[in-house]
């Protein structure tokens, strides 16, 4: 109604001219097709921003289009007399090819080829860096030949990092950041400067904890763990620093680090300190995924995403093998490459886990099961017989990659397990799921039935009913997980419904605890527990060395 539009004010949106943007800027490097390959550049985006996938890190607005005509100049600058549409589409191929998730990777390389017909743009190698790397990931025991999808995301990052300050490193879990990033400053600090590696978790603390605060009363201000590393790395010029915000991009903190990430490249503190970054510093992020991010914030930075099948299991195997004994090798490498995959398909296809889970944390709960049951036969110089050793991985396999199903799902990844099985090894069910076996130290499957002691009233005290805790088949079993698992100082994490005895069963376990050696402190997390009172409950219980 014309009374009611009368009460606002119109406001006058203005799009930007793309094409007219890349024409002028490809003109201005020196491209004498910059006609026609302004206007693929723009149908490629357009393409893009129709086909793809819609993640939260894409970005193909004017900030990525003006990094890539900048990074295109520069190519044009190298190699003057190359052919302009060759140049132009391995800058675009480079400059995005790292962001996109497993399924939209195919289909970009597709639309730029029929964009781009006929052309085929070698990859930039890196030959001396890549040896260095290949050279530090012996000494660190990871797999670089086998992880070949994780050997070009580390090559990616290495080219993002030349054209760029502020790097996103997303992706799930277990999928490889961090060694990426430790790999390649490695690799870098052999071939170049030193390359040093500063890491914090920016959603541990709050944001004046991170960038400062200013005391109201009295005017001081009180630099935040950030600002340190901030100006500790501004003031190094004999080493290249990179800032590493290991942690979940939050609103909060990545909305004052806009300055950082833009041309500016300014860290502004709320006390007027304008601190410049230096030519040998880098920004890093992270964090699983970037929902909370503002779109300004994602067009700022580089982003390399690194999907779960990145790197998979595979290259976990050589690297776990490699710390065991060597006799004991060759029949453990066996047992993984046997059962692994169909176990791992069946979990994956076939069953709904309680909570999300990569392939690779469920086979390093394998490892850190198996470990633990070898450890005391390592003093001893003792070597399990192959089919001892046997029933030991399927007993681990059902508390590793079959720990969070559900009743009905157990029975279906027991069918599997049987399925995989040499019959004589499998324990004698009937009825039941191997769930209700373990291994005795003779070699033979035991039903867990047969540890479930009569429990007696205690005649001497009077407990309360909620201190009553009485052994049963279920909490047997997990008070063994535990007393496995946790003196060997490995986390363990239980999950489920309330009120399925969680709480009844840790308390059971740490009831059986020496008390010379351990310390009981139960901590009740709830919506409004910070990392700081978490930290305090710690410290008060524990006495400071001085």
């Amino acid at each position: 109604p014309e009374n009611l539009k009368s009460l606002f004010r119109g406001v006058c949106m203005m799009v930007p001219d793309f094409g007219l943007i890349m024409r002028v800027k490809l003109a201005s490097c020196g491209f004498q097709e910059n006609s026609i390959l302004a206007k693929k550049f723009f149908i490629l985006y357009e393409l893009c921003k129709l086909q793809l996938s819609k993640q939260t890190h894409y970005d193909f607005g004017l900030r990525n289009i003006l990094s890539v005509l900048r990074t295109a100049g520069k190519v044009k600058q190298l190699d003057q007399t190359g052919y302009e549409p060759m140049l132009m589409m391995r800058t675009l191929r480079d400059m995005n090819m790292s962001k996109f998730v497993a399924e939209d990777a195919p289909l970009f390389l597709s639309l730029i080829s029929d964009l781009f017909p006929g052309i085929q743009a070698a990859k930039a190698v890196f030959p001396e860096i890549e040896a260095a790397m290949k050279g530090e990931c012996v000494k660190m025991n990871l797999q670089y030949d086998k992880a070949v999808d994780w050997a070009a995301k580390c090559i990616q990052l290495l080219e993002s990092y030349y054209v760029r300050h502020g790097i996103g490193i997303v992706g799930p879990t277990g999928s490889g950041k961090t060694m990426m990033q430790e790999v390649l400053s490695r690799g870098l600090t052999i071939t170049d400067t030193k390359h040093v590696l500063l890491r914090m978790n920016p959603k541990a603390i709050t944001d004046k904890q991170m960038f400062g605060r200013l005391d109201p009363t009295t005017g001081d201000w009180t630099d935040g763990i950030f600002a340190v590393l901030w100006r500790k790395g501004t003031k190094t010029k004999t080493q290249n620093t990179w800032i590493c915000l290991d942690g979940p991009v939050d609103a909060i903190w990545i909305e004052n680090l806009n300055t950082v990430l833009d041309d500016n490249k300014l860290l502004t503190l709320a006390n007027g300190d304008r601190i410049p970054m230096s030519a040998t510093m880098k920004a890093i992020f992270e964090p699983e995924n970037l929902m909370n991010a503002s779109p300004a914030t994602v067009s700022r930075m580089g982003v390399i995403y690194v999907s779960v099948t990145v790197l998979g299991w595979e290259p976990l195997v050589p690297s776990w093998i490699n710390l065991q004994r060597e006799k004991e090798r060759e029949l453990l490498e066996k047992l993984v490459l046997q059962y692994t995959p169909p176990m791992l398909e069946c979990v994956n296809r076939h069953c709904s886990p309680v909570m999300f889970s990569t392939d690779g944390i469920y086979l390093n709960s394998c490892f850190k099961i198996i470990e633990e049951v070898l450890r005391p036969l390592i003093e001893t110089k003792v070597f399990l017989p192959p089919e001892h050793m046997e029933k030991v991985f399927i007993w681990a396999m059902c508390w590793s990659l079959g720990a969070l199903l559900e009743l009905e799902d157990r029975k279906k990844f027991n069918e599997k397990l049987k399925a995989c099985t040499d019959p004589s090894l499998f324990p004698p069910v009937g009825d039941e799921t191997a769930y209700e076996f373990f291994v005795n130290p003779q070699g033979e499957w035991q039903h867990w039935k047969t540890r479930v002691v009569e429990w007696h009233y205690p005649a001497d005290v009077d407990p309360g009913f909620g201190e009553l805790l009485l052994p049963t088949l279920d909490s047997l079993r997990y008070v063994d997980q535990l007393a496995m698992l946790v003196p060997a100082g490995k986390p363990v994490l239980f999950t489920g419904a309330p009120g399925v005895s969680k709480s009844a069963t840790v308390q059971m376990f740490i009831a059986g605890l020496d008390l010379e050696k351990w310390m009981k402190k139960m901590v009740p997390f709830s919506f409004v527990t910070s990392p700081e009172i978490f930290q305090r409950t710690l410290e008060s219980c524990v006495e400071k060395r001085q």
